[in-house]
Parts: structure tokens; C-alpha cells; sequence
């Protein structure tokens, strides 16, 4: 690093609010808040309003486009940096309403993370968004075995055919009052557990926690104090082939992307945030200056044809213990040391 950028470097990190990333009450405060949102794909739109307003109460500018992704654009000239979170958690629609007032279910989005994904969902509390904006609270089961006698049932995994969903009514014409719907979004009924030593844990928080980041940068960075253009990118449909990222390769054109992403350790113990900087050498002399961070080579980010030539794309891998179920588990240590991380590189105007 040359001395000047050295200099500017240290600078940053004197700055009021970028030595000492946010407590981590204030982090849990906001992971927990935006992970008790059901946002299925393609269905994130409560979601991405939930974040538009609290952007607004700290008196920025947020965007909502026609596919619910949020963006709030700070600072001018160049470079333009990108900070891109995930909003959307993978989830199912209604099917089909019996005439009994039992909802049927189907997958929404990409495939299911692993074969035996479905299963978690069996037995547990949903939460079904209607048409008409009510929340309505559903149990998943499958019929009684003194239902299926005679049927010489075999006993096999719970697939989603198999699953029926009470709402508490009794009919068709009952579920249709309250407003279901066919294709109305069905999530899993969201909650936050506090664990020992910083960490929590709940349904797909790794769908939430960097949205959290990005929200803790904006709402605690002076404007003034950003170097070049910074986008900070809450975007939908992840679980749907990333539709939400590829709208932002078409509506800006930034010469740096950090992509925020969760990260399956590979060992449970391991906390660590990996970074992959193979697209922007640059940025390795950065992490060097922070605890909690690593360099490492993790799978490449998809590349949409529409990014402009030169655009470095780095990602950033936050570790979540038991990935993809109801029960991820995060150390809130890793988001405050990726908060400081990414807060400084908004800052430092190094790259």
C-alpha cells in the first residue's frame, strides 16, 4: 500500500463510528428485526417496506422498484462501490384448498437446498400471507393413520404432497373468507432465540444478515463522510435464480460489487468471515487490518453478462451453523466484524 493511501487508510479508521463497529445489542436488534418478516420469493414486498421506512426515519432516500428491491445510493463520483444483500428466504405457495379447509402447498422457487430440506417444514407452525394483506397462522401435518387404514400406507420421508395445512376453519368456503388464496406465500413462523456467547438463532437468519449489515452501515454513516458512490442493494428472488441481482447488473454499472452471502463452515467452531478477493487484490491489504476476517477462495459469484468489463465482484461468506433449516445458528460477533469491515471500505475510498 502506498504511504498516502497508508495515510488515509489509518485516517478512516480514527474517524467518529468506524474504530468501533455497532454493540451487539444494536446488531441483534437488527438482524432480529428484519428475520421475523416472512419474505418467501418472489413475495418479499412487506419486507423490503419494513426496510424502506427505517432507512427513511434516518433520513435517507430509499428506492423500491416494480421487483421490491430496495436501493439507497450515497456520495458522488467515483469510484461507485455496490454493497448487494439477499432479502428473500426459500419458501411455498398454496396449491389447492380442500373442501375440508385443509390448504395444500407446493415449492416456490429454485430446487430444495438438500433432499431431506421438506422434512424440517413437517410439524411445524406456517404463517400463510393472504391476498388481501392478512396473516393468517397454520400447523403442517399429514393425514392421521387412523385416517389411512386399510390403505396399507408404507412409511417413507415426508414429501410436500403428503403435507396438509390447518388453519383452524372447517371448510372451503370458511378459508375463502379469510382471504386464502391460491399462490398465496407460506413461510415458516419466524421467531429469534438468544444463545450463549453472542450468538442467536432462527429460521433462516442467513437470508437476513446481510441486509442487517448493510442497514447498520447506512443508518450510522455520515454521508459526508463516503468516498466516491456507494449503492447498497437489498434485492428479491434470490431463491429464484438471483432475478433480483441481475436487475441491478442492469440499472447500474459500479466498478466494485461486494456480494453478502452466508457461509456453511466447514468446522462448527469457526466464526471466521471469509473474503474472497481473487477480483480485487486491492482489498487484501484490508483485511489484514481486521479481526474476524479472512482471506479465502470460495465459489465464484455468478456473473451476469451485464455487468460492465472490469467490474470486481467480491464476495463475502458470514458463517451460519446448520445452514438452510429452521434453526441456524449465527455469531453475532461475525456481522459487527463485517459491518466494520465493509463500513471502512465505504469510507477508506481504497481500492
Amino acid at each position: 500500500m502506498k504511504p498516502f493511501m497508508r495515510a488515509t487508510f489509518l485516517a478512516i479508521l480514527l474517524l467518529p463510528g468506524v474504530a468501533a463497529a455497532q454493540s451487539l445489542d444494536e446488531v441483534r436488534d437488527h438482524l432480529s428485526m428484519l428475520a421475523k418478516v416472512p419474505a418467501v420469493t418472489g413475495h418479499e414486498q412487506s419486507l423490503s417496506s419494513l426496510i424502506a421506512d427505517q432507512l427513511k426515519k434516518s433520513g435517507l432516500n430509499p428506492q423500491i422498484d416494480f421487483m421490491s428491491n430496495v436501493t439507497v445510493t450515497l456520495g458522488s463520483g467515483t469510484p461507485h462501490r455496490m454493497l448487494v444483500a439477499s432479502l428473500d428466504e426459500p419458501g411455498f405457495i398454496v396449491s389447492g384448498i380442500t373442501e375440508e379447509g385443509y390448504l395444500r402447498m407446493q415449492r416456490i422457487g429454485t430446487a430444495k437446498a438438500f433432499p431431506y430440506f421438506d422434512q424440517y417444514f413437517e410439524g411445524r407452525r406456517l404463517t400463510i400471507r393472504t391476498s388481501n394483506g392478512k396473516t393468517l397462522s397454520g400447523v403442517l401435518s399429514i393425514p392421521s393413520t387412523h385416517l389411512t387404514r386399510g390403505a396399507n400406507r408404507v412409511e417413507k420421508p415426508f414429501d410436500l404432497v403428503d403435507g396438509y395445512i390447518d388453519i383452524g376453519v372447517k371448510s372451503l368456503a370458511e378459508a375463502s373468507e379469510l382471504g386464502v388464496k391460491i399462490l398465496d406465500p407460506i413461510s415458516i413462523e419466524k421467531g429469534v432465540t438468544t444463545l450463549a456467547q453472542d450468538h442467536i438463532s432462527g429460521p433462516f437468519l442467513s437470508d437476513r444478515v446481510g441486509a442487517a449489515v448493510l442497514m447498520s452501515i447506512l443508518m450510522t454513516t455520515a454521508k459526508s463522510q463516503i468516498k466516491g458512490t456507494v449503492t447498497f442493494a437489498f434485492t428479491t428472488q434470490e431463491h429464484f435464480g438471483r432475478k433480483g441481482l441481475d436487475r441491478m447488473t442492469v440499472a447500474f454499472e459500479p466498478d466494485q460489487v461486494y456480494v453478502l452471502e452466508a457461509l456453511n463452515p466447514s468446522a462448527p467452531e469457526d466464526s471466521v468471515v471469509s473474503v474472497d478477493v481473487q477480483a480485487a487484490p486491492a482489498v487484501r491489504k484490508m483485511i489484514e487490518k481486521f479481526a474476524g476476517m479472512r482471506e479465502a477462495s470460495l465459489r465464484a459469484v455468478p456473473q451476469s453478462p451485464q455487468w460492465k468489463d472490469g467490474t470486481e465482484v467480491v464476495r463475502l461468506g458470514i458463517p451460519i451453523r446448520f445452514y438452510a433449516t429452521p434453526v441456524e445458528v449465527l455469531d453475532l460477533k461475525s456481522v459487527q466484524s463485517t459491518i466494520r469491515f465493509l463500513r471502512t471500505i465505504v469510507l477508506s475510498g481504497v481500492s
